[in-house]
């Protein structure tokens, strides 16, 4: 049995334990490095950490003057 400690894809480091082949532990440990650690996964997965919420835009005023005057404003730096 082998015992790689391994940093994880969210930065922390856990331990990742195979048996077999040297090159089956290797596709194990490279496997579970793209992954999340324990704390991070169970976290994600109660809803702990709030998912991303999309920026909502204004909708487009129905003057035309003002449409035109904010349209500008976006478009320059």
């Amino acid at each position: 049995m082998a015992r790689e400690v391994v940093r994880k894809i969210c930065g922390h480091v856990e331990a990742v334990y195979a048996v077999g082949s040297p090159e089956r532990i290797d596709r194990k440990i490279g496997r579970r490095s793209g992954e999340p650690c324990r704390v991070c996964r169970s976290r994600t997965l109660s809803g702990a950490v709030p998912e991303e919420i999309p920026e909502k835009r204004d909708p487009k005023p129905e003057n035309p003057v003002v449409r035109d005057i904010l349209e500008q404003r976006e478009a320059s730096p």
